[in-house]
């Protein structure tokens, strides 16, 4: 749904298979995740030789139970290390006072805020973070929250969420350097998963960067897979080793 609401941009779902190429600039916009159905390495066969002749940078994220490895590094990927899927169950911490105040976006003209964030934590290219991550046809996905932590009037962390049921994904986990440490993302995060826990939510996952992994910890996220982190061209988040 996520890569479906982006003007221009080409999704398949097919076996365990994801996949959303915007034509962004780097492999961050471009992106594929990948299981153990044997339909896969023929999605990502297309995957690879779609981004090839777009001309455009591709992450592929591969389940711990994928069996593609040897398969991308004969396409020539590179393999930029592993990433962590971890999930929490459970009830939520209630909310401490504190001086950040946390919303969900609902209006076009909040946005810029949110993608300003997103830009500057990941060092993206933010006019494709306006058109990609942060899009205003986002807020028409009826399974998509925004959420930012300000401080007085100034934006400080922001997360994305997806899904509107038992389970949601967190993703977009984006305070900038100069905002970190400072308890934002803990903010913003736990005001995002209380929300949704009043919507029926039950449990919550995510993929974590290096960054963000201590955190997720702290907060009783649980590692339940080691993704793989293949790379055609560079990615902001997972640089090549």
């Amino acid at each position: 749904m996520f890569f479906g609401f982006i003007e221009g941009a080409e999704v398949v779902l097919r076996g365990s298979a994801m996949v959303g190429l915007t034509g962004g600039p780097t492999a961050d916009f471009n992106m594929a995740l990948f299981g153990d159905d044997p339909e896969d390495a023929a999605v990502f066969d297309e995957f690879v030789s779609r981004a090839g002749s777009i001309g455009v940078p591709a992450i592929a994220m591969l389940s711990g139970a994928a069996s593609i490895g040897s398969q991308a590094r004969a396409r020539g990927l590179v393999e930029a290390g592993t990433a962590p899927l971890m999930a929490r169950s459970g009830p939520v911490p209630d909310a401490r006072e504190s001086d950040f105040v946390c919303q969900r976006i609902g209006a076009v003209h909040e946005m810029p805020a949110f993608s300003e964030l997103v830009a500057s934590a990941f060092a993206l290219d933010r006019a494709w973070v306006d058109r990609t991550f942060a899009s205003a046809a986002l807020l028409d996905a009826p399974a998509l929250g925004f959420y930012v932590a300000y401080r007085g009037d100034v934006p400080m962390s922001g997360v994305t969420t997806t899904g509107a049921g038992r389970l949601v994904g967190i993703w977009s986990m984006s305070t900038p350097p100069d905002k970190q440490r400072q308890g934002a993302g803990q903010a913003v995060l736990l005001a995002a998963m209380r929300d949704h826990v009043k919507r029926g939510a039950q449990t919550f996952y995510l993929v974590a960067t290096p960054a963000g992994k201590p955190l997720y910890d702290r907060l009783g996220f649980e590692t339940i897979d080691q993704l793989s982190i293949w790379l055609a061209g560079e990615s902001s988040q997972f640089p090549a080793h």
